[in-house]
Parts: structure tokens; C-alpha cells; sequence
């Protein structure tokens, strides 16, 4: 199944910052 959770702002000094999307999605298998 497919979860999504909210993730704060990153720091705008982590380099990935402007690619991470605000809700995080992830595949898990249970």
C-alpha cells in the first residue's frame, strides 16, 4: 500500500531542498 505523510520545510541550506516535495509518499509492504 501506498502511505503519505507531511514533511516540515528542509533547512534552506540542504541542497535537496527545492526537489523534496512537501508530502512524502512511500510503497511499503505489509
Amino acid at each position: 500500500m501506498k502511505i503519505c505523510f507531511a514533511m516540515l520545510p528542509r533547512d534552506v541550506a540542504d541542497p535537496v531542498a527545492i526537489d523534496r516535495p512537501s508530502n512524502v509518499c512511500a510503497e511499503v509492504e505489509q
